[in-house]
């Protein structure tokens, strides 16, 4: 059967915060789905606390835990760039 599961609801570039005003739930054979969907925005984001897009993500695209940062870790450049520069 199908369930619902999150969806970009609009583009979201690398590193915008992934709120619950840009996702929607769209019905998936639940066979054909990835691992990493979000069955809920509970799931997607947890009290509140933001995700962050990984890499840019197209609307109506699955949102997978793979693309997106843990519950309320932030993506940050500073992060991802050697220390002293």
């Amino acid at each position: 059967g199908n369930i619902r599961v999150a969806v970009a609801a609009v583009p979201l570039d690398y590193g915008v915060a992934v709120t619950p005003d840009k996702i929607r739930f769209a019905s998936y054979p639940a066979s054909s789905l990835p691992p990493g969907v979000f069955r809920s925005m509970e799931q997607a984001v947890p009290q509140g606390k933001a995700r962050v897009a990984l890499r840019p993500i197209q609307t109506n695209q699955l949102l997978l835990s793979s693309d997106l940062t843990g519950e309320g870790e932030n993506a940050s450049i500073a992060a991802l760039l050697p220390d002293g520069k």
